[in-house]
C-alpha cells in the first residue's frame, strides 16, 4: 500500500490475493471487524465493501502522524499489519511536533522490534510483524491459501474471489493459448459447487463423475476432466477444471443449493461434418480489398498474395451452402458450429438467422434452431483489428491507401505497435458437432 508513490508490490504467497489502498481511504473509510479483519466501506458498485486479513506497509521510513495514529486504532481493535517501523514524518504541517507524534504511535506498534531478532509485537487485540515473510505470517494466522492450482507458477490461471451474503464466487481465467486441465482448490467447504459459463450463460452443478473421452480439435480423443471428482475436506474444496485456451469460468459456492440445477456430465464431442472449401469471401467496397475472392481452403488473409486482402481491416463475410442430413436433427440434440481458430471476432448467420457472436476460444456457436434438413446457407462474418490497415498503408503505393496520409500514424519503432500485419481471418477447421451424452428430449 504505497501511500505516496513509493514502495513496490510485495511478494504475495501463491493462493492469496491483494488490493492497494491509499492513505485517504485508510484514514476515513476503514474499521476492524469482530474477527480482526480490516473492513473497507462499500460503494454503490460494492455496497458490502471489502475486508482483508492483513495490511502490508510499503518499505518506507516515513509516515504521517495521522496515519500512524489510525494504524494504532486498527491494531488495537484486532488488525494485523506487516511492515517496517517508520522513523519520521514527511509532512511540513506542524513540523516541530509531527515527528514526535508519529514516534509515539510507532512506539505502541513496533516497541523494541528490529525486524531481525524481534519480529512481532502485540498491541491490544492485534499484532504488528516486521521481518517475517508473509508465508510465515499466514501460517501463524492459520490461514490457508484461498485458491491453489495444480499448474505451476507462470501457467496457473488468474483468479479473483468475492463473497456475497448468498455465495462465494471465484472467477477463474486460463491466460494461455493452450487448453488447461487442472485441479483447483478453493478455501470453501460444506457447500455445493456450480460452474457458470459467462459466454453462454450455462449453469451446472458439479458432482463426482467418471472421466470421459473428449475429442480435441484435431479429431483425437483425449481424457476429459470436466467435471472430475469434486472433493471437500479439511475446509477446502478441490474441483477438476477443463478450460479451453483463454477461457474463463465462474465457480460458485451458493449458500443454498439450487435443487433444480442439472448436474454437469462428462461429454464426448461428436463430429457430424467437416465444412471444407470452397468458400466465397466478400469484402466491403472502398476498403482496399476486391469485392470477393474464392478460397479452396481456409487460410489467413495475411498470407494472401493480393495486397488488398493481406492488409484488410474490417468485416468480411465467408459464405457457402451446406447440406444437413435429416438424421442429424434428432429431438433434444443441440448442434454447434465449431469455427476452430478465428482472428479476431466471428458472427454466425444461418439461413438469415443470427446465431451468435464469439470473440474467444472456444469459437463455438449453437445453430440448432436455425438448421434445417437439406440445403442451408451459412454466412460467417469475420472482423479483425484496424492494425493491419495501418501497417499496410505504410507500405503500399499512395493510390492504394485507405487511410488518408494526414491521418496515418507514423511508425514508432520497436515499441510503436506491430510493423507486420497480424494474422487475420477464419482459420478453421469449421465443423458441425454435437456432444454425447445428449440432453434429455425437450
Amino acid at each position: 500500500m504505497p501511500f505516496w508513490g513509493i514502495g513496490t508490490q510485495p511478494y504475495i504467497p501463491e493462493g492469496f490475493d491483494y488490493d492497494y489502498v491509499n492513505a485517504d481511504l485508510m484514514l476515513h473509510h476503514t474499521s476492524v471487524t469482530a474477527d480482526g479483519r480490516i473492513h473497507v466501506e462499500g460503494s454503490a458498485e460494492m455496497p458490502d465493501g471489502m475486508s482483508y486479513r492483513a495490511l502490508m506497509l510499503p518499505e518506507s521510513a516515513r509516515m504521517t502522524p495521522e496515519l500512524a495514529a489510525k494504524l494504532v486504532e486498527l491494531v488495537t481493535a484486532g488488525a494485523t499489519i506487516v511492515g517496517p517501523r517508520p522513523y519520521n514524518s514527511p509532512t511540513l504541517s506542524e513540523a516541530a511536533t509531527s515527528d514526535d507524534k508519529m514516534q509515539e504511535s510507532a512506539e505502541l506498534l513496533w516497541a523494541d522490534m528490529d525486524g531481525m531478532t524481534y519480529t512481532q509485537h502485540a498491541t491490544g487485540k492485534g499484532m504488528t510483524y516486521w521481518g517475517q515473510s508473509l508465508d510465515e505470517i499466514m501460517s501463524r494466522l492459520k490461514l490457508q491459501p484461498d485458491f491453489q492450482s495444480s499448474r505451476g507458477l507462470g501457467r496457473a490461471p488468474a483468479w479473483i474471489h468475492r463473497s456475497t451474503p448468498d455465495a462465494e464466487i471465484y472467477f477463474i481465467a486460463n491466460q494461455t493459448d493452450e487448453p488447461a486441465q487442472l485441479d483447483a482448490r478453493f478455501r470453501v467447504a460444506g457447500r455445493t459447487a456450480e460452474l457458470w459459463r459467462p459466454l453462454t450463460g450455462a449453469r451446472t452443478r458439479l458432482t463426482v463423475t467418471e472421466t470421459a473421452l473428449v475429442e480435441d480439435r484435431s479429431g483425437n480423443k483425449q481424457p476429459g476432466l470436466e467435471p472430475a471428482a469434486y472433493v471437500a475436506a479439511n475446509g477446502l474444496s478441490t474441483i477438476a477444471l477443463n478450460l479451453e485456451a483463454r477461457e474463463a469460468v465462474f465457480v460458485v459456492f451458493p449458500k443454498t443449493a439450487d435443487a433444480q440445477l442439472a448436474a454437469e456430465k462428462p461429454r464426448t464431442t461428436l463430429q457430424l461434418a467437416k465444412l471444407s472449401g470452397p468458400w466465397t469471401v466478400s469484402f466491403p467496397p472502398h476498403w482496399g480489398a476486391p469485392a470477393s475472392i474464392q478460397l479452396n481452403k481456409l487460410a489467413p488473409w495475411t498470407d494472401n498474395a493480393n495486397e488488398g486482402v493481406r492488409y484488410f481491416s474490417g468485416t468480411a463475410a465467408y459464405t457457402k451452402e451446406i447440406t444437413v442430413d435429416v438424421a442429424w436433427l434428432k429431438k433434444g440434440r443441440r448442434i454447434m458450429l465449431d469455427l476452430g481458430q478465428v482472428r479476431d471476432l466471428a458472427e454466425v448467420v444461418l439461413n438469415g438467422k443470427p446465431c451468435g457472436t464469439v470473440w474467444t476460444a472456444p469459437f463455438r456457436v449453437d445453430v440448432t434452431d436455425a438448421l434445417k434438413a437439406g440445403s442451408n446457407r451459412l454466412e460467417i462474418r469475420i472482423t479483425n483489428e484496424w492494425t493491419n490497415r495501418i501497417v499496410g498503408d505504410r507500405k503500399v503505393a499512395a493510390e492504394n491507401r485507405v487511410i488518408p496520409a494526414e491521418n496515418l500514424p507514423p511508425a514508432m519503432g520497436q515499441f510503436g505497435g506491430p510493423q507486420e500485419p497480424q494474422t487475420a481471418g477464419l482459420l478453421g477447421p469449421v465443423r458441425l458437432v454435437t456432444t454425447l451424452p445428449e440432453p434429455a428430449n425437450r
